[in-house]
């Protein structure tokens, strides 16, 4: 069970250290518009006030990076966090079998998100 909580915690820094990097935004005078990513996905962009030269990509990268990446990692996806947690999961509940039923939903979640990345971005990479 600890094992299961230790997953999340990684992704969970990344959001809070975004939503450290956005009242540092707004603290300095900035703004913050929530745009929808893919349509779905809340996004924030931080506008920082005139005169802010390479800080303003730096905090869009960062925001970028660790509100995405978080994202990323939270899917049932076999390594990743979310994936371990669902297999952890099922193996608790079912440990004859929740191993390999973890990895036929991994291996389904993949898929999916193969094709909508190829079918709704055009994308083969991811």
């Amino acid at each position: 069970m600890q094992e299961s909580l230790i997953s999340p915690a990684g992704p969970a820094a990344g959001f809070l250290l975004a939503g450290i990097v956005l009242a540092g935004v707004v603290a300095v005078g900035g703004s913050i518009i929530l745009t929808a990513l893919f349509g779905v996905v809340p996004m924030p962009t931080a506008l920082l006030p005139a005169g802010s030269g390479l800080l303003q990509p730096l905090v869009m990268s960062f925001l970028w990076i660790n509100i995405l990446w978080g994202l990323i990692n939270r899917m049932t996806v076999f390594p990743l966090d979310g994936g371990n947690v669902a297999r952890r999961l099922l193996i608790k509940t079912d440990p004859m079998d929740g191993a390999r039923k973890s990895l036929w939903i991994s291996a389904v979640a993949g898929a999916l998100l193969m094709a909508a990345g190829f079918f709704l971005f055009g994308s083969i990479f991811i």
